[in-house]
């Protein structure tokens, strides 16, 4: 098994949480940027290090988005103005749209949206997703799931057949299902099924927030935890955990890395990849290749 650290960048010190909420401006706002992002939790949240360079750079912030997303931007580290798109703005020194759909692979979706923006100082700080959230303690018996990526036919879902022997082997710890629509878990007597319970973007958060970690294929919960500073184990098949996680405090099992496009995460990857990291301290970014998927 091969195991890839991505160097002093994504090191303990430079992502480990408590991250700081509130982003302090060096410039006195008298500039404004206008960004567009419509959809896709995840990626919204992952355009937030643009938009905290951009405020402490001296700009104010007015973000279009759609509807769905509103809440969001009530945990961002700076003040946005955020309206629906379509919304008609002021005139602004930059206009970024961070919905073009050709990213530069060689590099993480992070540093597409900056580069988008024309910015190519940004330090490797200034690249972490982050949000301001509430502190609610943390019950070291819990530990998150999410895994169908937007339904469960979708390439980037994991079956929770697949998990039952996690559970089993490890049933000291509280389970708790957390995808959107609603499923049934009772696979072992340790696992909660919340799917489809938790009905705000607040009820989601408190949730992530009591877990110790979190289990995530690539969607919105594994940014949304990422950004709150909660470690994780991500599970990637058809999707790049370099290009999607690469500023996050996540093991990424990389179950896709020989075929991308014919990598769904349909077979099981086993107990002891598992075994390996759900009792470990995880404070920093790694891949792990799974070679027998």
């Amino acid at each position: 098994m091969r195991i890839t650290n991505y160097g002093e960048g994504h090191k303990s010190k430079d992502i480990t949480p408590p991250y700081p909420q509130v982003v302090q401006p060096i410039i006195t706002q008298h500039m404004r940027a206008n960004l567009t992002r419509s959809r896709r939790l995840g990626d919204i949240i992952m355009t937030f290090p643009l938009v905290n360079y951009l405020y402490k750079n001296g700009y104010e912030i007015t973000y279009l988005s759609s509807p769905q997303y509103s809440e969001i931007f009530e945990y961002t580290c700076v003040p946005i103005q955020r309206h629906n798109i379509g919304t008609r703005t002021q005139k602004a020194d930059i206009n970024v749209k961070l919905d073009r759909g050709i990213y530069d692979t060689t590099i993480s979706k992070v540093e597409n949206f900056f580069k988008m923006a024309e910015i190519n100082n940004a330090s490797e700080q200034d690249k972490i997703p982050r949000i301001k959230v509430d502190e609610i303690p943390i019950d070291n018996n819990v530990i998150a799931m999410s895994l169908w990526a937007y339904d469960k036919n979708s390439t980037r879902s994991y079956d929770i057949g697949n998990m039952k022997d996690i559970f089993n082997n490890f049933g000291d710890y509280e389970f708790v299902a957390l995808d959107k629509e609603a499923r049934h878990c009772d696979i072992t007597s340790n696992v909660n099924d919340m799917t489809g319970k938790t009905h705000s973007l607040r009820e989601l958060i408190e949730q992530i927030s009591r877990a110790r970690l979190v289990i995530s294929v690539d969607t919105g919960i594994l940014h949304l935890a990422s950004a709150m500073g909660k470690p994780s184990i991500s599970i990637f098949g058809p999707t790049d955990p370099v290009f999607v996680a690469k500023h996050y405090p996540t093991v990424a099992i990389d179950a896709g890395y020989l075929n991308r496009k014919s990598n769904p995460l349909r077979k099981s990857l086993g107990v002891d990849i598992f075994n390996m990291y759900i009792d470990t301290q995880i404070d920093q970014f790694m891949v792990v290749p799974h070679e027998t998927i």
